[in-house]
C-alpha cells in the first residue's frame, strides 16, 4: 500500500485532498494519514513514521512545510520519499530546491493536476521494489534498486554507491543496467548510472547528488540526460546553467 501524509492547517484543504484521492481510481492503492500541524507530523517522522509521499502546505505552524522537507532529507536522510508542496503563494517555489520536491501546486488546487502528481509518485515508487543481485567477494548479495545512489565503473572495477555505503562487485556495468528499472536510472556516462531520486541539481555537464557528490555528464549523453530529467520532475536549468528552477507553466497556475 502506498503511504501518503497530508498536512495543512486549513481543514478544508485536508478534506479536499483526501476526498479527491479517496474518490479516484487510485483509492485502492493508497493509505492516507492527515495532519493539521507541521509539528505533529515532524514528531511522527522522528518517531519512525515513514511515507511514500508527503503532501505539504508550506505555511504551517512553528514547523512549516520547508522545515519538514529539510527534516526528511537532512536529518532522517530519506531521499526516497516524494514531497508535493501546495501553497497560495508561488514565490515560495524558488526556496524548495534543497528538499527536491516532486512538484509545487498553487491553491486553489487543480484536482486533476493533484491526481497526476500522486500517480507519478506511485509510478516512481514501484520500480524501487525491484531487486538487484551482485557478486561481492564471490558471494551473491541482493539489495533494492531504490537503495542504490549511483553505480561507477572504473578500470574493470564496478562500485555500487548505496545509502548504506559502497559495494565493489565483479559484475559488468552493462549487466547491472539490465537489472535496473528504467524509471529510476539514467546513464550519464560510459562509467556512470545514476538513480534520479538522489539528483538534487542538474547542470549542462554534470549532476549533483543530495550528498554533494558531483558526476560528469559526457557530451554524448547530455541531450538524453536533460530530456530524461525534465520528464522525471518539473525543474530545469536556469538561464545561466546554474541548476534547477521551476518551470513557469507549473508554478504560474
Amino acid at each position: 500500500m502506498f503511504q501518503i501524509a497530508v498536512c495543512d492547517d486549513i481543514p478544508e484543504i485536508v478534506r479536499q485532498v483526501c476526498s479527491v484521492l479517496e474518490g479516484s481510481a487510485l483509492s485502492g492503492q493508497i493509505h492516507i494519514e492527515d495532519y493539521s500541524s507541521g509539528a505533529a507530523l515532524a514528531q511522527q517522522l522522528r518517531a519512525g513514521a515513514r511515507y511514500d509521499l508527503l503532501i505539504l502546505d508550506i505555511e504551517l505552524d512553528e514547523v512549516d512545510g520547508v522545515s519538514i522537507g529539510h527534516l526528511l532529507r537532512d536529518e532522517l536522510r530519506d531521499s526516497a520519499a516524494q514531497i508535493l508542496y501546495i501553497s497560495g503563494r508561488q514565490q515560495y517555489a524558488m526556496a524548495l530546491f534543497d528538499t527536491r520536491p516532486l512538484n509545487f501546486l498553487l491553491k486553489p488546487l487543480d484536482e486533476a493536476k493533484l491526481l497526476d502528481c500522486v500517480a507519478q509518485a506511485i509510478r516512481l515508487a514501484r520500480p524501487g521494489e525491484a531487486l538487484l543481485t551482485v557478486l561481492v567477494n564471490r558471494s551473491p548479495q541482493t539489495l533494492t534498486a531504490r537503495s542504490v545512489r549511483y553505480i561507477e565503473s572504473y578500470h574493470k572495477r564496478v562500485t555500487l554507491h548505496t545509502v548504506q555505503g559502497e559495494l565493489v562487485c565483479r559484475d559488468k556495468l552493462e549487466s547491472l543496467a539490465r537489472q535496473l528499472p528504467d524509471a529510476l536510472f539514467v546513464r550519464i556516462h560510459q562509467s556512470f548510472l545514476v538513480n534520479i531520486l538522489y539528483v538534487s541539481r542538474v547542470q549542462y555537464d554534470r549532476l549533483t547528488l543530495d550528498d554533494g557528490t558531483q558526476l560528469s555528464v559526457s557530451q554524448s549523453y547530455r541531450r538524453a540526460v536533460r530530456s530524461r530529467m525534465m520528464k522525471a520532475a518539473p525543474w530545469q536549468d536556469g538561464p545561466e546553467g546554474d541548476g534547477f528552477r521551476p518551470l513557469a507553466d507549473e508554478v504560474g497556475r
